[in-house]
């Protein structure tokens, strides 16, 4: 099972995503109490937010690794002579690295289900 996603770097609309900045342990809201802030994805997972914010970007990536497609994974329009890379960390301890060619590994190759609004309609 994916645990996080480490990083991210100039893939798609994402220049540079890291996990752990992006998700701290210790989140205060606004009286200054911890939050519960899950510091991985679990079992079931949604993902939302307002447009533009890269969640199909996000599905994009997960396709490459169900379909080991990295045609799809295209650099980002501002970077595009930069290096890409992505580090996805599973939940037994092994890391998916993406180096702008190929992942290291397809062990999630057909793992993923994807229900898109026209499976939904």
């Amino acid at each position: 099972m994916i645990k996080k996603i480490n990083e991210i770097r100039n893939v798609l609309s994402y220049s540079f995503f890291e996990w752990d900045k992006i998700n701290p342990p210790s989140l205060l809201d606004r009286k200054g109490v911890p939050l519960s802030v899950p510091s991985s994805f679990t079992k079931n997972n949604v993902l939302f937010g307002e447009n533009s914010n890269g969640k199909s970007n996000l599905i994009k990536i997960f396709k490459s690794l169900n379909e080991n497609d990295v045609e799809i994974l295209k650099k980002h329009r501002d970077l595009l002579s930069d290096p890409q890379k992505i580090i996805i960390a599973l939940s037994n301890g092994i890391n998916l690295e993406y180096d702008g060619a190929s992942w290291t590994d397809e062990s999630l190759k057909d793992k993923f289900l994807f229900f898109d609004k026209y499976f939904l309609t």
